[in-house]
């Protein structure tokens, strides 16, 4: 198989497994749905930062060494699961605010602090989460050369970051297109109460495995 078919093929791998439901899907989804397709971007930038911190690690050897660590992979996974908490609580307690029907809460406006924030959100949710890095340890092998050179692994990081990103900013553009249908207050209360059940969900799974 040629380099150029591998790296296809771990592109397309990589962009499945981001579709997979989790964290980052439910933050992207949120900031996309209820701000807009810029703050969705926003997030979806926070979760590929994360994802490039967690392919350096993977390269520089660091991910196998939590991977291979039940210690270190224990302490990396209940520090993602109690910040997946506490984003979650956060988010079902903006269900106690009251306002009008058709106005979206001042928390949901968002300035430039309030993209740092979304950002900042996604760059957490797939940094902490302790089976990015176990995902590329596994994966990434499968498509290198036998034996790679530090070129080809960080070519193979690049498209791991590209990948995830252009899949959450076509979530986000995607979602946020259809803000409107989120400006009612009883849909935006069944999203952020759906969002935090999955944060929660995600977390004790996280926690527990």
């Amino acid at each position: 198989m040629s380099l150029a078919l591998q790296m296809a093929s771990y592109a397309a791998v990589v962009t499945l497994g981001a579709a997979s439901p989790g964290p980052d899907f439910a933050v992207v989804t949120r900031y996309a749905a209820l701000s807009g397709r810029i703050p969705g971007v926003a997030a979806a930038a926070g979760v590929a930062t994360g994802m490039a911190v967690n392919t350096a690690l993977a390269i520089a050897g660091v991910g196998a060494l939590v991977a291979a660590s039940q210690t270190l992979y224990t302490a990396v996974k209940l520090i993602g699961a109690a910040y997946l908490v506490y984003l979650a609580i956060r988010i079902l307690l903006s269900l106690r605010q009251r306002g009008s029907d058709e106005t979206a809460p001042a928390d949901e406006v968002l300035d430039r602090r309030g993209l740092w924030t979304a950002y900042r959100h996604g760059l957490f949710a797939n940094f902490l989460n302790p089976k990015v890095v176990v995902f590329l340890v596994t994966l990434m092998p499968q498509f290198l050369p036998q034996r790679p050179t530090l070129t080809e692994q960080i070519l193979f990081g690049v498209i791991s970051v590209v990948a995830v990103l252009n899949w959450f900013s076509i979530v986000a553009v995607t979602v946020g297109t259809f803000r409107r249908a989120f400006r009612r207050r009883k849909v935006r209360n069944i999203l952020n109460g759906v969002t935090g059940g999955v944060l929660l969900l995600v977390a004790a799974r996280i926690a527990l495995s």
